[in-house]
């Protein structure tokens, strides 16, 4: 059992939270610039997976940087710094393989061919990271860009004017409570250009970070200690867009092909993949895949009309009428305001570490 947890924490889970109708509220977000020619690729309802045992066809992330359909639409202009910050890949390859997570359970081509694959070299709006992502890993967009939205609203790393980062958009999954395991993680992790301890407390920082929720903690007790306390993502998965939905691209292709932790049994279940990817339970039954890609379609209408997301520090403003019209047609999204501590402003940064 521990090693099950290790693996499946190694492969960046979540802790389990909120996540309530996950399809039908989520992929409302690929309509936000439906109603004009710059928005994301229209896609098919239901785009296909490349179906297991096919890994070895998919096409390189350099093959796939002229399959996307390019736009100036960014509805999230907060994200272009990491947007365009590309990690090193023998940097990123060495920290994953330091931690090899076939010991945890995994079938041996996590290591020898899948972790390999991601490097997170694509720059672009955040529309075409998902696309590219979703074309390397042999995925529909449409279902990256819902889960994104439900875990982040689609903010990569969003920061308050002193640097605190702002739970549950680009960073959550806080401690609840120091230890000493927790405070060795928190303390590695400053070594990376900010100490979340200064905010939160000794010990308390996030164990999740980017825009699709990829966790960096590997609490020891679920059988490997490597190196930080953590499981070779981070800092990449703050920094970089592209690194952080290559790596989730990486972990639905793995189970989907029946190589994870859980078995076999995963093979071609892309449900049960994203189920596990959130808290690490096989269909999670949090999770109601209500009408999945099918709710993209403009054919419901929005009780709620689109408030204006949060300005950046450079006094970025959104085209508040063409986002209510292009949600006007879709269920009711949450407000994007996260909440403020006390004595901050309202305004978030968007400067990045």
């Amino acid at each position: 059992m521990a090693g099950m947890r290790s693996a499946r924490m190694a492969a960046g889970l979540r802790d389990s939270r909120r996540w309530p109708r996950v399809w039908a509220a989520l992929a409302a977000v690929v309509a936000l610039a439906a109603a004009g020619c710059t928005g994301p690729a229209r896609l098919p309802t239901r785009p296909a997976v490349v179906p297991p045992g096919k890994w070895s066809s998919l096409p390189s992330g350099t093959t796939c940087k002229g399959m996307i359909h390019h736009s100036t639409w960014e509805p999230r202009p907060g994200n272009f710094k990491p947007n365009h910050v590309m990690p090193n890949p023998a940097a990123v390859h060495a920290a994953l393989a330091a931690r090899p997570r076939a010991v945890g359970g995994a079938d041996p081509r996590w290591d020898s061919w899948l972790l390999p694959r991601v490097d997170g070299q694509f720059t672009g709006t955040t529309d075409e990271i998902f696309q590219w992502a979703a074309c390397k890993w042999g995925l529909p967009a449409d279902m990256i860009r819902a889960v994104a939205y439900r875990e982040s609203q689609w903010y990569q790393y969003e920061t308050y004017p002193s640097g605190r980062c702002v739970p549950d958009y680009g960073c959550t999954d806080l401690f609840s409570s120091a230890t000493a395991d927790s405070k060795k993680y928190c303390n590695n992790s400053a070594t990376y250009g900010y100490d979340y301890q200064k905010d939160f407390g000794s010990g308390i920082c996030p164990k999740t970070f980017s825009i699709v929720s990829v966790m960096s903690w590997q609490d020891p007790s679920w059988g490997q200690k490597w190196p930080g306390y953590q499981n070779g993502t981070f800092p990449f998965n703050r920094e970089s867009t592209a690194f952080a939905v290559d790596y989730y691209g990486a972990y639905l292709r793995g189970c989907y092909e029946g190589w994870s932790y859980l078995g076999t049994k995963t093979a071609g279940d892309i449900d049960g993949c994203i189920g596990s990817w959130y808290s690490g339970a096989w269909h999670d039954p949090a999770i109601v895949r209500d009408e999945a890609y099918s709710s993209v379609t403009p054919t419901r209408r929005s009780t709620t009309s689109a408030k204006p997301v949060i300005a950046s520090s450079r006094t970025t403003t959104y085209d508040t009428r063409s986002f209510s019209r292009s949600i006007r047609s879709f269920s009711s999204i949450a407000s994007v305001l996260p909440t403020r501590k006390k004595g901050e402003s309202d305004t978030v940064s968007s400067s990045r570490r």
